[in-house]
Parts: C-alpha cells; sequence; structure tokens
C-alpha cells in the first residue's frame, strides 16, 4: 500500500496517491491531462523538464504536438492564478522545456480529511419550510439506514421524495457522525457525465477519463451517506454506479430518489405514499380536518402565502376538497395554497376542473420539472 503523502507550494497541496490538488483545504478542478502535467513538473521543481520529456510522460501511448501541451497548461496556469500578483509558478525557457519555479515541500500526509462530523450538515440542501405528514416515515428510515446500505425512495413526482430524503440524511448525519453529501442529478442529461457529478460532489479531482477509480479510492471504507436525487432519466447508469461504489467502497450508504426503483443489486425500496386526506363524504369540523396531514400542509403554507388565513367552519369543506381532489400529493397541495394569497379557497376548489391552469405558479427559483 503507497503511503500517503503531499506535495505543498504556496496555498497549493497536490495529495498523493489520491492525486488531489487543494487551495486553503478546497479542491481545485483541472481536467485529467492537466493535473497530469502539474504532476510532473512539481515532481521535478525547480528542473528543467524538456517538452519532448513532458509530451511524452503525459500522453505515453500517443504522439501529441506542442500544441496540445500548450492548451492544458493554459488551464494549469488558470487554476494557479499564474502571473497573478506577481507569483510565476512555472517557467517557459523558449525551445527548451518549462520549470515549476515555486519551493515545494514534501511531507507525509493522511488522505485528504473528509469535512469535519459537525460540518456535514452544511454538504446538504437546507429544507427551509416544515415538513409534515412524513415524520413517521423519516423516523422509520433512519433508523433501518445503519442496516441498509442502498435505499431507494419511489414515488409519482411531486410526492416529496426529496424532501423526505434529505430529512433522514440530516438526522442519520446528527445520530451518527457520518457525513452526508447530497448528489442532485435533475440538470444532468448526459448519462457520460453521472460519474463525474459524484465525483465532483465528494470533491475528487479526477485524474483519469473514467473518474470511478479515482472515486472508490477517496471514498474508501471511511463512512459517507451519499444521497442521490432525481435519478429516473439516468437509471441504468445509476445503478451500475451504485453497484460499483457498494461493491468496493465499505464505508458508503446510499440513500437514492427516483420514480421507479433502480432495480439494481443489493437495493430496498420504500414507496412514498400520499399525505392523508379526509374521505369523501365526510365533513369534518376543523379540529378533526387538522389531523389529516394533506390538511395540515395546506394550512401551514396558505399562512405562508397570507399570513391572515385561518382554517374556519366556513372554509374547511373547501380546504378538504383542494386536498382530496389532489390526491394528497404534496406538491399541488404547495401550488393550491400559494393560490391563498391571490383568492379564496372556494375559487381555488371551484377552478381544480382546470387544475394545470391554476397550479402552475411554482417557486421562482424552482427547476423546470
Amino acid at each position: 500500500m503507497v503511503t500517503p503523502y503531499s506535495m505543498t507550494f504556496g496555498a497549493f497541496t497536490l495529495h498523493f496517491p489520491q492525486r488531489n490538488l487543494t487551495k486553503d483545504g478546497e479542491a481545485v478542478r483541472l481536467g485529467s491531462r492537466a493535473l497530469d502535467i502539474l504532476v510532473v513538473l512539481v515532481e521535478n521543481a525547480g528542473v528543467l523538464v524538456s517538452t519532448r520529456e513532458l509530451c511524452d510522460r503525459v500522453w505515453a501511448d500517443n504522439v501529441v504536438d506542442e500544441g496540445a501541451l500548450r492548451v492544458h497548461l493554459s488551464a494549469v496556469r488558470k487554476a494557479l492564478g499564474d502571473g497573478h500578483e506577481g507569483i510565476r509558478y512555472i517557467v517557459n525557457e523558449t525551445g527548451r522545456g518549462y520549470r515549476f519555479a515555486v519551493p515545494v515541500s514534501r511531507s507525509v500526509a493522511h488522505s485528504p480529511a473528509p469535512p469535519p462530523h459537525n460540518s456535514s450538515a452544511r454538504a446538504l440542501p437546507v429544507t427551509l419550510a416544515r415538513v409534515i405528514g412524513r415524520e413517521d416515515v423519516i423516523a422509520g428510515l433512519t433508523d433501518q439506514l445503519p442496516e441498509r446500505r442502498f435505499l431507494t425512495i419511489t414515488g409519482p413526482g411531486g410526492m416529496g421524495k426529496t424532501t423526505v430524503a434529505l430529512a433522514i440524511a440530516h438526522r442519520f448525519s446528527g445520530q451518527t457522525g457520518t457525513r452526508a453529501l447530497f448528489v442532485n442529478f435533475a440538470p444532468v442529461s448526459e448519462t457520460s457525465s453521472a460519474a463525474s457529478t459524484v465525483a465532483s460532489a465528494v470533491g475528487v479531482a479526477v485524474s483519469t477519463g473514467d473518474p470511478i477509480p479515482d472515486l472508490i479510492r477517496m471514498l474508501g471504507d471511511t463512512p459517507v451517506l451519499l444521497v442521490l436525487d432525481n435519478c429516473e432519466h439516468l437509471i441504468e447508469t445509476v445503478a451500475e454506479l451504485a453497484e460499483k461504489l457498494l461493491q468496493a467502497a465499505p464505508g458508503v450508504h446510499l440513500l437514492v430518489t427516483s420514480r421507479e426503483p433502480l432495480r439494481a443489486d443489493g437495493e430496498s425500496v420504500h414507496r412514498l405514499a400520499a399525505l392523508p386526506s379526509p374521505p369523501p363524504g365526510t365533513t369534518p369540523g376543523t379540529n378533526q380536518a387538522r389531523e389529516y396531514a394533506a390538511v395540515a400542509l395546506f394550512v401551514d403554507r396558505a399562512k405562508a402565502a397570507n399570513d391572515s388565513f385561518a382554517l374556519t367552519e366556513s372554509n374547511v369543506t373547501a380546504v378538504c376538497d383542494i386536498c382530496r381532489r389532489l390526491d394528497g400529493i404534496p406538491l399541488a397541495i404547495e401550488f393550491a395554497a400559494a393560490r391563498v394569497g391571490l383568492m379564496d379557497v372556494h375559487a381555488i376548489s371551484a377552478r381544480l376542473d382546470d387544475r394545470f391552469a391554476l397550479l402552475t405558479q411554482g417557486r421562482r427559483t424552482a427547476l423546470p420539472r
């Protein structure tokens, strides 16, 4: 096993064998070829490395011209801030080669440490609104996570899968001290970007075309919970990636959200149900209606839209009707409640026959989905 070590120059540190570059402890992103060039120069700090030798070391199995080398050197210089405030990291001796001109110190070190346990919550998005009607699910699945390394929460769009997953991750991290990291696949359209998206979330500076080996080396047997969110459009790729991570990195736990199960080895599935609503044909009073999670959610979000809103005997029937007709789907209920700032609940209920026109004014910052 290679003893971990690091090479430090200025505010930058190269970590080996992971080959990660950090600045003041924060990961610096570099392409694999650019990182290879930097490694060669740093390992030979103060020594002139000829252009030919540099190309041979970085492109061992290929013949490239000096133009390709200059492109990647430009990326290295940009990442280092070469030339800013008079600092020159890489000096070019025209026609001869390149020299790393900054003093480099080498020290035996542990692998780059994961974020401190008490900072793990910052790696997860914070749910700003109160989570309503999911306490039993959150508590139950949190208790199951230590025994189930691979748990997928499924359900139709708008059911609150992400909200529940984040609540579980925060609770699990707080209870166990395990760091939790969030990977959002919603904006990722190419299957080839799935692994690199996870690597970026973990803080892995990928040194090859395939990020999985670097990702696995970084994770190792260190306990970590990865929340893989919105996987349905990349489902086959994520399923394969999940199996590789679980097999090769024994400290990894996966909490996945998807509209359908990944159907991967070792997966446990929880199908998230709709929020309970008053049954058809019933007319509960205000106190009884609040016991239903769908109504409680509507009231909470309606108050946020209009602080004068209150559940009363005169509007409870309309509120219950809204929750029933929206099938207890949390996102639809939130959209309907947001309309309370513009119209009363009777008008909202009456317009639900045209619900797609009515329920389209969500958060401005929401993803297009």
